[in-house]
């Protein structure tokens, strides 16, 4: 995929064959291991245009590589010299900047099919189109020269984009969108198959840009299939397409198998894969990524059921299983580069007004939670950032001062009645009884009313209604929590479906470019995945774009501009934010080289591990 900026399955494939069966009907490996993680794969393994789930980001990562763009360990950016033998640049009078790429020879898919330069500038194609969009996608690539017009469908060439030859392609970057913090991150394309996704059809540039073509044979009196009926059976298919079941990826392991019923997905190692960009190919033959419950941690470890449990977050799991009652284990603990919040849907009338977010603030005992939920692993945070983002590090007594939302029912009160709930369902004034109203401009009356999707077992979230719902009601809310599982809810949060609940509590990762611009952004087309919370804010958004105009290599100028944003941020308050913790890995011994504090994800570091 090229790269989106944002802020911050399946049943199983036996590829060989093409059939499906569940993960438990695999036939175990000697070099497999079993990867566990707390939060639940979701199943969108092809890119991030549908759902931006940790687990499934991490799937994604072992699945689809060579990437035009990497993050070193450094945190620096630079080519996948793996798959690109060069890049020159060049920039033309007004200003549009094109980079041109040469692609490495002798890639292949995991199905042994030559990868060409014509799959990355299909990858743009597919995801810049207005057909993906018609099938849920989340597109944004408004940086390309041209993109508006083949976006909205005016016209089939996309300007911005060239096919040159079998090796060689380019992207145009708009003037408009420069300067960018993180400009190489604008033509960051993974490549994906065009045979695959878009049988019949090819790239052609006839000059003008590239554009997709049927070259397909069409029977005599037939026209050719529409390239949106195409990605619809290839893509989505009947739950079955290639957004759920990718068969031919470009990354370190194939898709094996998933279970959707469990959660489970395996993987083994892609035969055909040449290596990151610093030559590492897998040495771990399998992998099983499954989902565990806190409760249950410390006993899939001891048992040997899994071998590394990724990202722990309970203080209280933490210390029962990386406190060394456990023989056989090894930990690792890092700082998260994300942070847990509660999130408001701003749309919504209620939860639209920034004195009834404050009041829901203040009436949550942040630090009393944040104690009994991560213990002495972690601690509130004010605003949208995490400890293990570099910007935190560098710039954290730039944000000293943040307003910290205190527990203070009294002001909560007071901040509601500000706000005009100082009666109640019959109209007359608020008792103290009951749940308050206020009378709106055509007469109605709207009742203080939140409604909590709340996901089903999970330890934080049942930690926290019990330092919000009683304060809440108390203070004259009516608070009604409906459990639901991770996908249900992720589909009402990102407004797949009508979103009738106004407040959730969620934990998410920073992607390593932070740029929240599009989470903030009022545009329509950024709704639902990129603009989880329907914020509208023209400043806040005009923070943001400042942020990311900033010259690459200005981190000076970048800082102000983020304690900028952040304070803004704390301000509106689009999420309450709760706590940024520090994160333990709990692995077997057996493991060794696994280093996943060096790396933005588990399945990055493990590449670079193996079996003693």
């Amino acid at each position: 995929m090229i790269r989106r900026i944002l802020t911050s399955v399946l049943v199983i494939a036996m590829l060989a064959s093409g059939c499906f069966a569940k993960a438990d009907e695999l036939s175990a490996n000697q070099n497999e291991i079993t990867v566990a993680a707390t939060t639940r794969i979701e199943g969108y393994f092809f890119t991030d245009l549908w759902s931006a789930n940790t687990a499934d980001h991490d799937v994604r990562t072992l699945l689809h590589g060579y990437s035009t763009v990497v993050i070193g360990k450094d945190g620096v950016y630079h080519l996948d010299d793996t798959a690109v033998a060069g890049m020159q640049t060049q920039t033309d009078s007004v200003g549009n900047k094109t980079f041109t790429f040469t692609v490495n020879p002798n890639l292949k898919y995991s199905d042994g099919s030559a990868l060409t330069a014509g799959d990355y500038v299909f990858s743009v194609l597919l995801q810049a189109s207005p057909e993906l969009r018609a099938l849920g996608a989340a597109v944004a690539m408004d940086q390309l020269e041209g993109y508006g017009a083949y976006a909205e469908g005016k016209t089939a060439c996309f300007s911005g984009v060239r096919l040159i030859d079998d090796r060689r392609f380019s992207l145009t970057v708009s003037a408009a969108y420069l300067p960018y913090f993180y400009e190489l991150m604008y033509v960051n394309v993974i490549p994906y198959p065009m045979a695959v996704l878009a049988p019949g059809f090819d790239v052609r540039d006839d000059g003008q840009g590239a554009y997709l073509a049927y070259t397909g044979q069409v029977a005599d009196g037939e026209e050719p299939p529409s390239l949106g009926a195409v990605l619809k059976e290839t893509i989505l298919g009947d739950g079955d397409g290639y957004l759920y079941f990718p068969r031919v990826t470009s990354g370190p392991y194939r898709l094996t198998g998933f279970d959707r019923e469990s959660g489970e997905a395996s993987f083994e190692r892609n035969e055909y894969y040449l290596g990151n960009f610093e030559g590492e190919i897998p040495r771990i033959e399998a992998i099983r990524f499954v989902n565990v419950q806190n409760g249950n941690v410390r006993d899939r470890l001891a048992s040997g059921e899994v071998d590394i449990v990724n990202k722990l977050t309970d203080g209280e799991v933490i210390d029962a299983c990386a406190a060394g009652g456990l023989s056989g284990l090894s930990s690792v603990r890092y700082p998260r580069a994300g942070y847990g919040f509660l999130a408001f849907a701003c749309e919504d009338a209620v939860t639209g007004s920034q004195n009834v977010r404050h009041a829901v603030a203040l009436l949550t005992d942040a630090d009393a939670y944040v104690k009994d939920f991560l213990g002495s692993h972690g601690q509130r945070v004010y605003a949208n950032y995490g400890l293990g983002q570099w910007m935190f590090e560098v710039g954290q007594s730039e944000i000293a001062g943040l307003p910290a939302y205190d527990f203070d029912p009294d002001g909560a009160v007071a901040l509601l009645e500000k706000d005009g709930f100082t009666l109640n369902e019959a109209g007359e004034p608020y008792d103290g009884q009951g749940v308050r109203y206020k009378r709106e401009a055509d007469g109605s009356l709207t009742k203080l009313q939140l409604n909590w999707a709340a996901l089903k077992e999970n330890t934080g979230c049942e930690k926290l209604m019990k330092y919000t719902v009683s304060n809440l009601r108390q203070a004259g809310f009516e608070v009604n929590v409906d459990e639901m599982d991770f996908a249900q809810m992720l589909d009402v949060y990102y407004r797949r479906t009508e979103r009738s609940h106004n407040l959730f509590y969620l934990a998410s990762n920073f992607t390593m470019v932070y740029d929240p611009y599009y989470s903030v952004s009022n545009d329509e087309a950024h709704q639902g995945i990129q603009n989880t919370t329907g914020i509208d804010d023209a400043q806040l958004m005009d923070l943001a774009k400042r942020m990311r105009s900033t010259v690459a290599g200005d981190t000076q100028t970048y800082i102000a501009r983020w304690a900028q944003f952040q304070r803004r941020y704390a301000q509106v308050l689009p999420t309450y934010p709760l706590y940024s913790n520090v994160y333990c890995d709990v692995y077997s011994s057996r493991i060794a080289n696994y280093h996943p504090e060096r790396y933005n994800s588990w399945a990055v570091a493990i590449l670079y591990a193996y079996l003693r």
